[in-house]
C-alpha cells in the first residue's frame, strides 16, 4: 500500500491530488528529463558516473583498468614489409611513428608516403599533407 501512496512504480501516473505536491514535483522532474524511462546510456545524464570504474555500490574500487594499447614499434625495413603486405596499415603505423619517444624517422615517413600514394582507392590528401609537414619539420 505504501507504493501506492508514494506514486507506484510508474512515475508520472498519479497527480498531485493522489501523491501530494512534493512527490508529484519529484516524479515530474524524472518524467521531464526522461530518466523514468531511459538510463544514463541514452540520456547522458550526470548519473552516468555510476558506470565509471571506481568505488561505489558495486565495489569496483579494487578493479584494474585494462592496460593501454601499445602501438607497434617496427624497424623501417619491417615497416616497409608490413605496408607492402597491407597498405591499409598506413593510419596505424603513422600514428605509431608520430608517438615514438625518439621522434619520427625520415625513412619511415617516406615509406608511409609511398604506401599512401599506392592505395587502391587513391591517396588521401590530408594524410599526404600530414606526412609532408612532418618531413618539412626535419624528421
Amino acid at each position: 500500500m505504501d507504493d501506492f501512496i508514494r506514486g507506484g512504480k510508474d512515475p508520472g501516473y498519479f497527480g498531485r491530488g493522489v501523491i501530494g505536491d512534493e512527490q508529484y514535483e519529484k516524479e515530474k522532474t524524472q518524467t521531464d528529463e526522461g530518466s523514468a524511462v531511459f538510463g544514463p546510456g541514452v540520456l547522458g545524464l550526470k548519473a552516468d558516473a555510476v558506470n565509471k570504474p571506481g568505488p561505489g555500490v558495486t565495489g569496483q574500487a579494487g578493479q584494474d583498468l585494462p592496460p593501454p594499447v601499445e602501438l607497434p614499434r617496427l624497424s623501417i625495413k619491417e615497416l616497409e614489409t608490413a605496408l607492402e603486405e597491407n597498405p591499409a596499415l598506413v593510419d596505424t603505423l603513422l600514428d605509431a611513428e608520430f608517438t615514438r619517444p625518439d621522434g619520427t624517422r625520415k625513412g619511415a615517413l617516406q615509406a608511409l608516403e609511398i604506401a599512401e600514394t599506392l592505395r587502391p582507392d587513391g591517396a588521401r590528401q590530408e594524410i599526404l599533407s600530414k606526412i609532408a609537414a612532418a618531413l618539412d619539420d626535419g624528421a
